[in-house]
């Protein structure tokens, strides 16, 4: 579940994966300046939620395995996800103003990468860092010993 707590009302809204999507939701990222977040699960997909539904508005098979981290750059529509798969992948949020269910997440670039991607972080407007590793970092589920752990940087403009 993902849980958003209203703080001044001493409430919370409670979002929940089917169980048709199963896995965990590991990761999730607020969209700037928007009603809508992020999620990436276990499984390999990511989920466009509205805080005005409560089940995700799209969801797509964005990694072949889990996804271990989510960013999404101030003040824009798109969404950066890095996989145990070895890819970096970067999603731009399209909405339909006009349909609430209009929502959906498209496949703008793919960057590969050799190992595990165990985070990532904007350095600044158009710089990516990425780390990646041997194994992921929620588990040695996979280790590959020829992976050395390394910082990769990528301009995304």
């Amino acid at each position: 579940t993902v849980r958003l707590w209203k703080i001044v009302e001493e409430s919370q809204l409670v979002f929940r994966l089917s169980e048709t999507d199963g896995g965990s939701l590991d990761e999730v990222v607020a969209v700037a300046h928007s009603t809508q977040f992020v999620t990436a699960s276990d499984t390999g997909r990511l989920s466009v939620w509205s805080t005005g539904r409560k089940k995700p508005v799209f969801t797509v098979q964005a990694h072949a395995t889990g996804i271990s981290c989510l960013v999404c750059p101030e003040a824009t529509d798109i969404v950066i996800s890095g996989g145990f798969d070895g890819a970096v992948k970067i999603w731009r949020i399209r909405t339909d103003e006009d349909d609430d269910d209009g929502d959906e997440i498209e496949l703008v670039n793919e960057l590969p990468v050799p190992g595990h991607v165990t985070s990532a972080v904007m350095v600044d407007e158009s710089t990516l860092a990425v780390a990646v590793g041997p194994e992921g970092r929620l588990g040695r589920w996979t280790v590959d010993p020829t992976i050395k752990p390394s910082i990769l940087i990528f301009k995304t403009q």
